[in-house]
């Protein structure tokens, strides 16, 4: 978000502070540790460079921009040069994994993210929760569609535009989203890519692609909200509540079909619906709740600010329960206690490396110098050497951990 803000920023303005700015955000991703994303960002970025220097018609500011972005990189190398010695070096870069892309029915959890269960609470029964999520709440998501519609139906009027620089934004994140979505989703075209064999990308779950779609999304609800308290003020025309009325028309036919399929159509074990059916009440009723809102504030104007109400709450309630659930906090000391082993290391370790059942997530909370290292780019021969001390046969390390 801050480097196309940035990027933004200086096409308006031409101030030199956003090039620095930029230029230091680029290596804030790179070290951030998720070398994957970091390269979905800086791909992202470009393309927003490319976009928006084509619809400003400047040459030389895309020339500072990309000269920018360059300083940004060469900034980064320190961690992107260790990385590539180390990803060269790991079991990793010789395994590919072409089965990792996103199922089309998983993406009904864009809607209700725990549809088929919730490892936390251990009923989840299919596909990878973290991996495949691209879930933003359910008002963002019907905010970002109706957007969408707006821009493809009717150029945002010039009074809110001012030039044609909202419209480019709109269909930059538009194309971002589904492009995302159609890299992340198992289709043929992910297959393809994957199949190329690039480095880092088609050793990692292409899914995390999911990000930009779920960026570029939460994006346009931005844009959808603006555009749906327009409608309803009437600056839009007539036309414009019909189109309002058809988009939630669509989405509820989806949710009563979805239930119908639930209750009628034996399509899952019973145990399975059971989750899958509990699941998917709290999205209808944000989605009920936010039609009938919509619908008062259309019959009366007074009620646009419940409407905002409504939907800036709800939609944080919906967030902040979809991120507690995934991710918990309970009290350090019951997920790292003080035990006699542990002490003992901390006392004995000196400069020695150590080696046991105890995972990257205990060395690194430690400091303890392991010698597997971090678990999805551990050196090769270590899990060699390792997995040949068990009977002495040669045996290639395994994809994730040392074992």
């Amino acid at each position: 978000p801050l480097a196309l803000l940035v990027i933004d920023k200086f096409y308006n303005t031409k101030k030199f502070r956003y090039l620095i700015i930029l230029s230091l955000n680029i290596p804030l991703s790179f070290f951030s540790g998720h070398f994957q994303i970091s390269l979905y960002f800086l791909a992202g970025a470009i393309l927003f460079i490319m976009l928006r220097g084509l619809a400003a018609k400047t040459i030389h500011n895309t020339f500072y921009i990309i000269l920018s972005t360059v300083v940004g990189t060469l900034l980064s190398l320190p961690q992107i040069l260790s990385s590539m010695e180390l990803y060269s070096n790991s079991v990793r870069s010789e395994l590919f994994q072409l089965g990792e892309a996103i199922p089309f029915q998983y993406l009904i959890t864009i809607i209700s993210p725990d549809f088929f269960g919730n490892p936390v609470t251990r009923n989840d029964w299919f596909g990878h929760y973290a991996e495949w999520a691209g879930f933003i709440g359910i008002l963002p998501l019907f905010l970002a569609i109706f957007a969408i519609i707006k821009f493809k139906v009717q150029s945002f009027d010039k009074a809110q535009d001012r030039s044609s620089k909202f419209k480019v934004i709109i269909g930059f994140f538009t194309a971002l989203g589904f492009i995302s979505l159609i890299l992340a989703v198992n289709s043929p075209l992910s297959s393809a890519l994957v199949s190329l064999k690039i480095p880092v990308l088609s050793t990692s779950a292409l899914s995390r692609i999911i990000v930009l779609f779920s960026f570029s999304f939460a994006v346009l609800a931005g844009f959808g909200f603006d555009r749906l308290v327009r409608e309803i003020r009437g600056v839009g025309d007539v036309r414009g509540i019909k189109e309002l009325i058809i988009v939630f028309a669509l989405s509820g036919l989806f949710f009563v079909s979805v239930w119908l399929l639930l209750y009628f159509g034996n399509i899952y074990p019973v145990e399975w619906l059971i989750v899958a059916k509990r699941n998917f009440i709290l999205p209808t009723a944000l989605f009920i709740g936010g039609a009938v809102v919509v619908f008062i504030a259309i019959k009366n104007k007074r009620f646009i600010i419940l409407l905002a109400f409504y939907f800036l709450l709800l939609t944080s309630f919906d967030a902040f329960r979809f991120a507690s659930k995934w991710m918990p906090f309970d009290p350090a000391q019951l997920v790292y206690p003080e035990v006699p082993i542990i002490e003992a290391i901390k006392k004995n370790i000196g400069n020695s490396r150590i080696y046991g059942n105890l995972g990257a997530e205990v060395t690194t909370y430690y400091g303890f110098p392991s010698l597997e290292g971090y678990d999805p780019l551990y050196i090769g021969r270590y899990g060699e050497f390792i997995r040949g001390a068990a009977n002495g046969e040669f045996l290639k390390g395994e994809r994730s951990v040392v074992k």
